[in-house]
């Protein structure tokens, strides 16, 4: 997974992010392997972003995941952990509404270390 996180303050204790990823490996609906990838880019909003954890939550658009070329919606959430001034690891989960999947959707848990500037 590639992760990026864009964010600007609109408050005190909220700020608002962009968290463009692109999940490399992907997996067709019956759990093979495809080698194709998924976009995701949600937009989130962060609770108290200088604390030294920081609950988010979000919603956004994501290609679908079974690869079949299709563009869903997606709901994310999660915290963002400041370890030291420029390095967050980030604990989310993403929700995704498929409409062509059996399931209709896709759940991702994931664990990102990232650096701050």
């Amino acid at each position: 997974m590639v992760y990026g996180r864009v964010g600007r303050e609109i408050g005190k204790d909220t700020a608002i992010s962009l968290r463009p990823a692109y999940v490399f490996g992907n997996v067709n609906s019956d759990g093979s392997s495809n080698n194709q990838g998924a976009f995701q880019m949600p937009l989130t909003l962060d609770l108290y972003p200088n604390s030294p954890v920081s609950p988010y939550a979000g919603v956004g658009v994501a290609t679908n995941t079974d690869s079949n070329g299709n563009a869903d919606a997606m709901i994310t959430a999660g915290l963002d952990i400041n370890l030291v001034k420029h390095l967050s690891l980030s604990l989310g989960l993403n929700y995704i509404f498929e409409g062509s999947d059996q399931d209709n959707r896709d759940v991702e848990a994931f664990t990102v270390l990232y650096y701050r500037f």
